[in-house]
C-alpha cells in the first residue's frame, strides 16, 4: 500500500470533531455547525488565522503561534492526517464568530448585528454610537464645569460679585446636568 492510500484510509477512520467532543458542541447555531464541519485549514482561514497571501511556512507558524501547538501537530491537523483537538476548534470558532475568548465574555453571543449579554441585553451598532456620543458629551460638560469653577475662583479672588452669581448659577446647572444618570 502506498503512502497516499494509507493517508486516505487513516483519515477515513478519524471521527468528526463534533463526535469526539459532543458535549461542548451541542445545539450550535447553523453557522457554527457549518464551521465545525469544515476542514481544519478552512476553519483557520475563516477565523482569520491564515490567509491566501501566506506561504505554507507562514501559515504553519501562525497556526502554531495561535493555538500553542508544535509544528508537527499543526502539520498533521492542516494536512487532515489527524483531527484537531476540539478545544482548538472551539477557539477558532470563537475567533470566527467575533467573540473573544476569556471568562469576562462567557455567555456573550452575536445575534444578527447585536452583541447580546448573558442576561439578554442587546447592544446594537446604533446603541454603541449613542453611548459613544453620550460619553463624549459628558466629557465636554465636565470640561465646561471645570472651566466654570475656575472662573468662579478667579471672580472670587478679584471681588466681582455681580458676575460671580451668574457664574455660580451656570456652574450649578452644569453640575446638575452631570449628576443625571446617563
Amino acid at each position: 500500500m502506498d503512502k497516499k492510500n494509507s493517508v486516505k484510509k487513516f483519515s477515513k477512520k478519524l471521527p468528526s470533531v463534533s463526535k469526539s467532543f459532543p458535549l461542548a458542541l451541542n445545539n450550535l447555531p447553523p453557522d457554527a455547525q457549518s464551521f465545525i464541519d469544515s476542514p481544519f485549514d478552512r476553519q483557520c482561514w475563516l477565523a482569520g488565522i491564515i490567509h491566501g497571501g501566506m506561504s505554507r511556512t507562514e501559515a504553519l507558524e501562525k497556526v502554531c503561534e495561535t493555538l500553542l501547538v508544535s509544528e508537527s501537530t499543526a502539520k498533521r491537523w492542516l494536512s487532515g492526517r489527524a483531527q484537531p483537538h476540539p478545544c482548538a476548534v472551539l477557539y477558532l470558532l470563537a475567533h470566527y464568530r467575533g467573540v473573544p475568548p476569556g471568562k469576562d465574555w462567557t455567555g456573550w453571543r452575536f445575534v444578527g448585528n447585536a452583541l447580546v449579554s448573558p442576561n439578554g441585553e442587546s447592544i446594537t451598532p446604533e446603541i454603541h454610537r449613542r453611548l459613544y456620543w453620550l460619553t463624549n458629551e459628558i466629557r465636554i460638560m465636565r470640561d465646561e464645569t471645570g472651566t466654570a469653577r475656575a472662573k468662579v475662583r478667579m471672580l472670587e479672588s478679584i471681588g466681582a460679585a455681580d458676575r460671580l452669581d451668574k457664574v455660580r448659577l451656570a456652574s450649578k446647572l452644569l453640575s446638575e446636568v452631570m449628576s443625571v444618570g446617563v
